[in-house]
């Protein structure tokens, strides 16, 4: 009787073998990759790797437990030990100051490293190459949303975060962000007709 409810009611056993499970993402992203020379474009990919690494280290999250993807120009992460708590605190302080760390050795100010970030979440499915779901889809069209973008550009920004309206509330209702420094940013991105908002740090040039 049993079965039958689950098959009649719940649905048929999962031929897929999905196992969606919910997951924090975050994502980062080299601005304007693709205009540099080979030789520098190697140089900030492995820049990037060092900076959050180092912010993962600092911020107590084990390199391996963030599932790192290599995205050419950026990485995708899935952080599962750590929350926002973390991740809108200490990860990003470490980030903003790897990265002026870095520009501080850089000759040419052409070269310094500027970074975008994004942060969402929702449901995925993990397979041995990587994770699958419609929220990792989201999570790069945020980082893609001209408006962002632009925002970045005008400030001559070195860093620059954008998070998902639901993270943003989740934010707010736990105190974990001032909202007086973000900006609800229009994205338009393929099919994507939402809002995001973004932090621009202040203390950037």
């Amino acid at each position: 009787m049993i079965d039958f409810f689950l098959r009649t009611v719940i649905g048929q056993p999962n031929p897929s073998g999905a196992k969606p499970r919910h997951q924090l993402l975050a994502a980062n992203d080299i601005r304007g990759f693709s205009q540099y020379d080979e030789a520098t474009k190697i140089s900030m990919h492995k820049a990037l790797y060092r900076i959050t690494r180092q912010a993962c280290d600092t911020a107590g999250v084990p390199w391996r437990s963030a599932r790192p993807e290599d995205r050419g120009d950026g990485i995708l992460m899935i952080p599962k030990s750590a929350g926002l708590e973390v991740l809108l605190t200490v990860f990003l302080d470490e980030i903003r100051s790897g990265i002026r760390a870095h520009n501080r050795t850089v000759s040419d100010e052409r070269h310094a490293l500027r970074l975008r970030m994004a942060l969402a979440d929702g449901y995925v499915h993990r397979e041995p190459h990587g994770v699958i779901g419609m929220p990792v889809n989201f999570l790069f069209r945020l980082l893609e949303a001209e408006t962002f973008k632009q925002q970045l550009k005008e400030r001559n920004a070195e860093f620059g975060l954008i998070l998902s309206d639901q993270v943003y509330q989740i934010a707010v209702d736990y105190q974990l962000i001032d909202t007086k420094s973000f900006i609800c940013t229009q994205v338009d991105v393929k099919e994507t007709h939402t809002n995001g908002w973004t932090w621009i740090p202040l203390d950037d040039p």
